[in-house]
């Protein structure tokens, strides 16, 4: 990173901008396509299209973040993303909003890696810089109710693509982060063949990790998705629901703020299995508490809290177990596979909301992760308490 050229309102726009247009697009997709017409299994069918292009174009976009960088390639696919999304809006059929859908949330998707790990490589403290993201994605998802109950779906999905125009246009202000392997490659104590994928396949400890990873991700994604349409369900209108979430959002900030007391200092294991725990509890909930303020309740307190804990960690766990010049590489492996697993789940989940209950759905939700934490003493990491990810 270019230290002497950041700016730090350069990057207080970018992630007010990015996580903003992310929640437009992606909050209230189920909500519109069920006023549209169409049934869970079609809601979890788009949705699972978005996840499934973005599995098979994430790798191929870190491996050439590695490469040649982050910035320029992030341009052109968030612009690219912001064309599709008008397209999205203007389609009627299934198969054709299906493809609008995957295309838009493919190319915003694959830049999110690139785009998190950049507050860690700054010169300002990440919570300093992070926190933006969590103010603009409680911004959009405040707005799409806002928008889509006022002036409909035409004007939501306009705005979104605005709103990632400028996007893209922040990233030109923001100094580009090199690619490792540009850096590194003359390096002779790093063999080629590390730079090979299935070098990092081999690695079983990380592959363990991509398994507990996946299923959280899965699990927190489709829930994600039926949410809107369970506090729906139990008597809660558009308006209302984005309002909860946007709240959720919030209490991510002293998360965020507070991230250099704690995230450097404990363990990753440590903070996985709290994350674990809290999706867990909040999954019990859904599924066998029928009393609405306690489900608003564990929304606001767990939902997206524990989501950043999890991006946080992440972060950390790739940055301990995978050398310097793979970590865009393996930050897009992880991306992948949490698609792969949710794409399944997102199916699986609509099959099952479709001829049954919240409540078998969010079981389900947390037997998985009951599963992610009986694997978490297989994963090994060495501590190095000297690196300072988020000072």
């Amino acid at each position: 990173m270019e230290h002497k050229k950041e700016n730090y309102m350069s990057y207080v726009v970018m992630y007010l901008a990015y996580f903003a247009s992310y929640a437009l697009f992606t909050v209230l997709t189920p909500v519109y396509l069920t006023d549209k017409g169409y049934s869970t299994v079609d809601v979890s069918f788009v949705v699972s299209s978005g996840l499934l292009a973005s599995m098979l174009l994430s790798t191929y976009v870190g491996r050439l973040s590695d490469k040649y960088g982050t910035k320029h390639i992030n341009i052109v696919l968030l612009l690219i993303s912001a064309s599709f999304g008008i397209l999205y809006m203007l389609m009627d059929q299934l198969i054709l909003i299906a493809l609008a859908y995957a295309a838009t949330f493919c190319l915003m998707n694959v830049v999110n890696p690139a785009i998190e790990k950049v507050a860690t490589m700054s010169r300002f403290r990440y919570g300093t810089i992070r926190v933006w993201g969590t103010i603009g994605f409680s911004l959009g998802t405040q707005v799409s109710g806002i928008i889509y109950g006022n002036f409909g779906a035409i004007a939501l999905y306009s705005t979104f693509s605005i709103v990632m125009v400028i996007t893209a246009m922040s990233l030109l202000f923001i100094p580009g982060v090199h690619g490792m392997q540009t850096t590194n490659v003359s390096d002779p104590s790093i063999h080629k063949s590390e730079y090979r994928l299935m070098s990092l396949l081999s690695q079983c400890n990380f592959m363990v990790y991509l398994l507990i990873g996946s299923l959280l991700y899965a699990s927190a994604n489709v829930s994600a998705t039926h949410l809107p349409n369970m506090f729906k369900l139990d008597g809660l209108d558009v308006s209302q629901i984005s309002t909860i979430l946007s709240i959720a959002v919030l209490a991510e900030i002293p998360l965020m703020l507070y991230s250099h007391t704690f995230m450097d200092k404990l363990d990753s294991k440590q903070l996985m299995f709290l994350y674990l725990s809290a999706f867990g509890i909040q999954f019990a909930v859904y599924a066998y508490v029928p009393f609405v303020p306690l489900k608003i309740m564990v929304t606001l307190l767990c939902k997206h809290v524990m989501g950043m804990l999890f991006i946080m960690t992440n972060l950390k766990v790739i940055h301990m177990i995978i050398p310097l010049h793979s970590q865009m590489t393996a930050l897009a492996i992880v991306s992948t596979l949490n698609s792969v697993s949710a794409v399944i789940l997102q199916n699986v989940s609509g099959a099952i909301l479709s001829v049954s209950s919240y409540t078998v759905f969010y079981t389900l939700l947390g037997v998985l992760c009951g599963a992610s934490l009986l694997l978490l003493p297989l994963l090994k990491i060495n501590e190095d308490k000297s690196v300072k990810l988020f000072n």
